[in-house]
């Protein structure tokens, strides 16, 4: 009888275990993506540089895979929201802000649903400046994050990030930056 209780018990921690684990491995929402930055935002990026650590003084050191680290200069063209602490960001700035790309010999589309652009590459390539320039430059996007530091949405995704501002509980059960 206390074989069956002990076996009884650890299955109802294994039970348990998977639960949080479960829980723990539940992915984030696009919708999550988008409103974890202080910002949301459409804006022209008018020049891209490539800032993957590889092409760094020390590459040995660099962990990359599947991303290349980039710089965009973008011109602020519409301000779609912004959490009631953000400060600063206004219509017809220019803003520096980090961002990465995804690769993957696999990959079809320009977008990944965590506000990324992404190139059918291998894993570890180096992006030619080419390529990021014709991905990036005269192009209109959403970005959602910082001044600083931002995720990169296709234009036509605007009313999908005001209704996600709009009902971010209902959504997904977070905050999100306050429609404008």
């Amino acid at each position: 009888m206390t074989r069956i209780w002990e076996t009884v018990g650890l299955m109802c921690l294994s039970l348990l275990a998977g639960a949080s684990t479960a829980w723990a491995m539940t992915p984030v929402s696009p919708e999550q993506i988008l409103c974890g930055g202080e910002y949301i935002f459409e804006g022209r990026v008018i020049a891209v540089a490539n800032k993957d650590c590889r092409l760094g003084p020390v590459p040995a050191t660099c962990k990359q895979d599947r991303m290349n680290d980039v710089e965009l200069r973008i011109v602020v063209t519409r301000l779609m929201g912004a959490r009631k602490t953000a400060q600063g960001l206004r219509v017809g700035q220019t803003v520096t802000a980090q961002s990465f790309t995804y690769t993957s010999p696999f990959n079809t589309g320009k977008y990944i649903d965590q506000g990324v652009l992404a190139f059918r590459a291998p894993h570890d390539a180096l992006l030619p400046n080419e390529w990021l320039h014709a991905a990036y430059v005269g192009q209109e996007f959403i970005f959602s994050g910082s001044a600083n530091r931002v995720l990169v949405w296709p234009p036509d995704k605007a009313q999908w990030a005001k209704d996600a501002m709009a009902q971010p509980g209902k959504l997904f059960g977070g905050d999100c930056s306050l429609p404008l």
